[in-house]
């Protein structure tokens, strides 16, 4: 099995990436850091707090993740976290998130970013 972590050299990708001044930035990511609420196995600890620290003060409108089928959200260092996947595959049922098919609708308007959870019937 493949290791779950960030390297320095992804954190420092990220850094450059994030430093453009005055701009909204998203960052899209597949499995998310391990969290007080994101605690299991498929989420990556090596690199997480120094991730967390990049994307903070650096205009981040939003984190999105993938890997769990659930949608769940957070708000770490005043960054708003999102888990959306919610199609296609069996829907689980963990101790978070809300296992529903979903998509999500994201909208930037007057130079920030909402959100919108959309229920699917299955």
């Amino acid at each position: 099995m493949t290791e779950n972590k960030k390297t320095s050299n992804q954190i420092d990708y990220l850094k450059t990436e994030l430093g453009m001044e005055n701009s909204l930035k998203t960052v899209l990511m597949h499995i998310p850091p391990q969290t007080l609420k994101w605690i299991d196995r498929h989420t990556f600890t090596k690199g997480d707090d120094a991730f967390l620290q990049t994307l903070s003060g650096r205009n981040v409108a939003g984190v999105f993740y993938g890997h769990y089928h659930l949608y769940d959200e957070d708000t770490l260092s005043g960054t708003r976290h999102i888990i959306t996947v919610g199609v296609g595959a069996p829907l689980p049922r963990l101790y978070f998130g809300d296992a529903s098919y979903h998509f999500v609708v994201v909208t930037l308007s007057g130079g920030k970013v909402s959100t919108e959870k959309v229920l699917v019937s299955e």
